[in-house]
C-alpha cells in the first residue's frame, strides 16, 4: 500500500500533469487572468448601470445582455471553430472583447456613457467570449493526450472558481478605490495578456485535404451528429437536468441570505461557500476519476448536490446554509467537470467544438429556464419547497445515471477510417451535385431479418456522417436483393461523409457484411445538367481500391 506522503504526490503529478506543457500552461495562465478580469468587470458593469439608472428592467438587462450570446451564437461559434483555424478565432475573439472595453472607457471619459451604450458593448464583450470558448476547449483535446484531458478541464474550471470566489471582492475594492473605468482597465489588461499568449503559440494546424464546408451546412451537420448518437444524446440530457435542477441553488442564494436575516456580508459568506466548495471540486476531479468509473462519478456528484441541497432547504443558521453550500459547490465542479470531460471524449474532432457548443447551449438553457420556474416556485410556495422538490429531481437524475450505461468510445475507436491524402477519388468540381450513393447486398431469407435490425444502426452511422435522405429499399421481383441509397448535397459533401467514418465504425460494418451473399456492390451517380461538361474518368487506383462504382444521371438544366 502507498503511503500518505505517496499518495499526495500522486495526485499533485496528476492534478497538475497539464501545466508542464509550455502552450497549456501559457494560455492557462492568461486564462486566469482573464476569467477573474471578466468577474470583475461584471461587477463593475452591475454597479456602473445602477448609477445610469434606477430602471429595473435596464438593471436586470445587464444579464440578458451577458447570457444570450451564449444561446444564440455558441453553435456558430463552435461549428467556425471545426471549419477554420482555432488560434485565429481566439485570437478575433480577444481583439474583439479589448476594443469593446477601451470604447467603454473613452465612452466613461467622455462622460458619454448611456445604459444602450453599456448593454450594446456588455453583449459584444460576451460574443467574443462565446466566440472564444469552443475555440480553446477543442484546442485542449489538441494540446494535451488524451489521459490528460480530465486534469487539463479539471484546471479550467479551477480557473474559473478561483475567479468566481474572488473576483467579485476584488472588483468591488478596484471601483471603491480607483473607480469603475479602472476596473474595465484591469479586464482590457487580462485580454491583453491573453493576446500575447495566443501569439507566442507556433500554432501548425494539420492541413485539411478538402474544402470547408458551408456554415448553414456545417451547423446542420454538427446538430446530426448529436441528435443521432445516443450516447451524447444521454449526455447532454445529464448536463440539462444538471442544471435545470441545479439552478435553484444558484438563483436562490439571495433569497436563502434575506431569510436567515444574514445581511450584505453574510450573503458574501454564502457565496464564498459555494465557490471555495467548487475549487475544491476543482481539485479533486482527477482523484475520483482515478478510483472510480465517469458514470458513478457522476452519480455520486450529483445525488451529493441533491442531498446539499435538501440540507440548505432545511438551515437555520448561516454556518448551516453555508456548509451545505460548499457540499453543492463540491458537487457542482465535480458534475460539470465529468460530463465535458464525457463529451469531449465522446466525438470525433471534425466535430469536437460543435459538440461542445451544444453542450454549452444546454446547459445555459437549463439555468435560465430552471432560475425562472425555481424562483416562481418559491414566489408561489416557499424557498424551502422549490430547493426541495429541486433536490429529489437532482438526486432522481443520479438515480437514472447509475440505471442506464452507455459506452463511451476509446480514442482509437474514434479516429479517422479513410486517409483522405491517399484515398483516390475522381476529379470533379466540389460544388457539383447532388450526389446520389446507392449500395446493394444479397441477404439470403433467413437473414433478412437480422439484416434489417442492424441496418436500423448503420442509418443512424450514416445520417450522422452526412448522409440526407437515407432509405432501403427491397427488390420486388428478388427479395434477396437490397439496396441502401442516400444523398449528399454536392461532391464535397460526399468527401466529407467518407472522411468521417472512424475506425469505430468498422464493426457494424463487418457484421452487415457477414449477414451477405458475397460483398456488397455500390455505385455513386452524380445528378447533372445535360449542359454540363463531361466529368474526367476515375484513376485507375479509385476504380481498383473503391468498392462504388461512378457513373452520371442526366437532368434537365435548371
Amino acid at each position: 500500500m502507498p503511503d500518505r506522503d505517496e499518495v499526495q504526490v500522486s495526485w499533485i503529478k496528476t492534478t497538475f500533469a497539464p501545466l508542464s506543457l509550455d502552450v497549456f500552461r501559457n494560455i492557462w495562465i492568461a486564462g486566469t487572468m482573464s476569467n477573474l478580469g471578466s468577474v470583475i468587470q461584471a461587477t463593475a458593469t452591475a454597479w456602473l448601470m445602477t448609477t445610469l439608472t434606477t430602471s429595473p428592467v435596464l438593471i436586470a438587462s445587464v444579464q440578458t445582455a451577458a447570457n444570450a450570446p451564449t444561446v444564440l451564437f455558441a453553435l456558430v461559434a463552435g461549428t467556425s471553430a471545426d471549419l477554420f483555424n482555432k488560434r485565429m478565432q481566439m485570437l478575433f475573439a480577444n481583439a474583439l472583447c479589448f476594443l469593446a472595453i477601451v470604447l467603454l472607457i473613452y465612452l466613461m471619459l467622455q462622460n458619454a456613457i448611456t445604459p444602450i451604450w453599456l448593454l450594446t458593448l456588455t453583449a459584444i464583450i460576451s460574443i467574443g467570449s462565446v466566440a472564444f470558448m469552443p475555440a480553446w476547449h477543442s484546442s485542449v483535446t489538441e494540446i494535451v493526450p488524451r489521459h490528460m484531458l480530465p486534469a487539463a478541464i479539471s484546471l479550467n474550471n479551477l480557473a474559473f472558481n478561483v475567479a468566481r470566489a474572488a473576483g467579485p471582492a476584488i472588483g468591488a475594492e478596484i471601483i471603491a478605490l480607483a473607480g469603475v473605468a479602472v476596473a474595465f482597465g484591469t479586464n482590457a489588461f487580462s485580454f491583453g495578456v491573453m493576446i500575447v499568449a495566443l501569439l507566442s503559440w507556433r500554432h501548425r494546424p494539420a492541413p485539411k485535404p478538402l474544402l470547408p464546408e458551408t456554415i448553414g451546412n456545417a451547423v446542420i451537420d454538427g446538430l446530426r451528429f448529436v441528435t443521432l448518437s445516443p450516447g451524447l444524446r444521454l449526455h447532454m440530457l445529464r448536463g440539462f437536468l444538471l442544471t435545470l435542477f441545479g439552478s435553484a441553488v444558484l438563483a436562490l442564494q439571495p433569497v436563502v441570505a434575506v431569510n436567515l436575516g444574514a445581511g450584505t456580508r453574510g450573503f458574501g459568506i454564502l457565496l464564498s461557500g459555494f465557490g471555495f466548495g467548487a475549487i475544491v471540486g476543482s481539485l479533486t476531479v482527477v482523484w475520483f476519476r482515478t478510483r472510480v468509473s465517469p458514470d458513478r462519478q457522476l452519480s455520486m456528484a450529483m445525488a451529493l448536490f441533491g442531498t446539499a441541497s435538501m440540507l440548505l432547504a432545511l438551515s437555520t443558521s448561516l454556518l448551516q446554509a453555508s456548509a451545505s453550500l460548499f457540499l453543492c459547490g463540491i458537487a457542482w465542479t465535480q458534475s460539470a467537470a465529468t460530463l465535458q470531460v464525457t463529451v469531449q471524449t465522446s466525438c470525433p474532432r471534425w466535430v469536437t467544438a460543435r459538440t461542445i457548443s451544444v453542450f454549452s447551449t444546454l446547459f445555459a438553457l437549463g439555468i435560465a429556464i430552471g432560475a425562472i420556474f425555481w424562483g416562481s416556485v418559491a414566489l408561489v410556495l416557499n424557498l424551502s419547497v422549490a430547493l426541495i422538490l429541486s433536490s429529489v429531481g437532482m438526486i432522481a437524475t443520479a438515480a437514472m445515471s447509475t440505471l442506464i450505461r452507455i459506452h463511451d468510445p476509446e480514442d482509437a475507436e474514434l479516429q479517422p477510417r479513410f486517409d483522405m491524402k491517399r484515398t483516390p477519388m475522381p476529379s470533379i468540381s466540389p460544388r457539383s451535385g447532388p450526389a446520389w450513393i446507392t449500395v446493394e447486398y444479397q441477404v439470403p431469407p433467413n437473414n433478412i431479418e437480422d439484416f434489417l435490425s442492424l441496418m436500423r444502426e448503420y442509418a443512424f452511422i450514416r445520417k450522422r456522417c452526412g448522409a440526407r435522405n437515407w432509405i432501403l429499399v427491397q427488390d420486388i421481383d428478388n427479395p434477396e436483393i437490397l439496396n441502401e441509397q442516400f444523398q449528399c448535397p454536392t461532391w464535397n459533401d460526399y468527401l466529407h461523409s467518407v472522411s468521417r467514418v472512424v475506425v469505430g465504425d468498422s464493426d457494424i460494418q463487418s457484421r452487415v457484411g457477414k449477414l451477405c451473399n458475397g460483398l456488397p456492390t455500390g455505385r455513386r451517380v452524380l445528378e447533372r445538367p445535360t449542359r454540363a461538361k463531361e466529368l474526367p474518368s476515375a484513376p485507375v487506383e479509385a476504380r481498383k481500391q473503391q468498392p462504388l462504382k461512378s457513373s452520371v444521371r442526366g437532368s434537365e438544366a435548371k
